[in-house]
């Protein structure tokens, strides 16, 4: 669902979940690094948004970062 909502194409999607790895979201979140808009705010946003609802993430990163 990240990997949607930060643009990666359902190709690479796909491709990705074929290679069957062990950390999908670390090939994710090292795709989305070098892009104009990772940061930390726009990553808590991601996390928070009802289509993934990862909340304890989200507060994780909350508890470190000033994100709202």
């Amino acid at each position: 669902m990240l990997a949607q909502r930060i643009g990666v194409s359902t190709e690479t999607i796909q491709f990705w979940r074929r290679l069957n790895m062990k950390n999908p979201m670390e090939q994710v979140l090292t795709y989305w690094k070098d892009s104009k808009g990772a940061t930390v705010r726009m990553l808590h946003r991601h996390l928070k948004h009802p289509q993934i609802n990862a909340l304890v993430p989200a507060k994780l990163i909350s508890d470190f970062y000033a994100v709202d």
